[in-house]
């Protein structure tokens, strides 16, 4: 029974699909947190979200929303391609609480907490 549940787990594995789009640092295998947890998050604290992009930048690809969740690479060293939208996302990244819930001038959202990209995964 043992070597039945190990073989199943294996085999579980070896058949995770492989993103086809990567950037920035590896987000690894840790579990995700769920989109209502984040906003309940300590600013600083690292995370991974996962889920379906929902909107993407459509000026760089700087940003991307993520199952209600906004995701911003503020050094834009991670564009998202224009055209994700529907895909699913696994983003590596850090909690920041911003000051405002304005938008800026070039038309960026620029929600109350935002999640800072570090790593990102398009499958």
């Amino acid at each position: 029974m043992r070597i039945a549940f190990a073989a199943l787990l294996l085999a579980s594995c070896a058949s995770a699909p492989a993103p086809s789009w990567s950037s920035g640092k590896s987000v690894g295998t840790r579990r995700p947190t769920p989109a209502p947890e984040v906003s309940k998050l300590a600013p600083g604290t690292e995370m991974v979200l996962e889920g379906a992009v929902s909107r993407v930048c459509k000026h760089r690809g700087c940003w991307v929303e993520v199952e209600g969740v906004m995701a911003k690479s503020f050094e834009h060293d991670v564009l998202f391609p224009k055209d994700c939208e529907g895909r699913r996302a696994r983003i590596l990244g850090i909690v920041r609480h911003q000051e405002t819930g304005e938008k800026k001038g070039d038309g960026c959202p620029q929600p109350r907490i935002v999640v800072e990209i570090l790593g990102a995964e398009l499958f």
